[in-house]
């Protein structure tokens, strides 16, 4: 794959062969692939890869409700 002109945090990747081609954006800041798309012929796909939030909690946050066992919690 040939790098190609990069912008900001994108770059972008090409490769062509007889009858197909791949082309890849990379973010360098998120490290990851924020497209693709790939052709063969007449048939062609193309992906896009969103990033979603998530929530700020952590794991330890949600251990208070076991700080206080009964006895019935631990029957079957």
């Amino acid at each position: 794959m040939n790098p190609g002109i990069a912008s900001n945090d994108l770059t972008t990747y090409t490769l062509a062969e007889k009858g197909r081609s791949l082309k890849v954006i990379w973010n360098s800041m998120l490290k990851l692939p924020t497209l693709g798309e790939s052709t063969v012929g007449t048939s062609q796909r193309h992906t896009v890869i969103q990033v979603q939030g998530i929530s700020p909690s952590r794991p330890w946050d949600g251990l208070q409700r076991f700080a206080q066992k009964e006895y019935s919690d631990y029957l079957d």
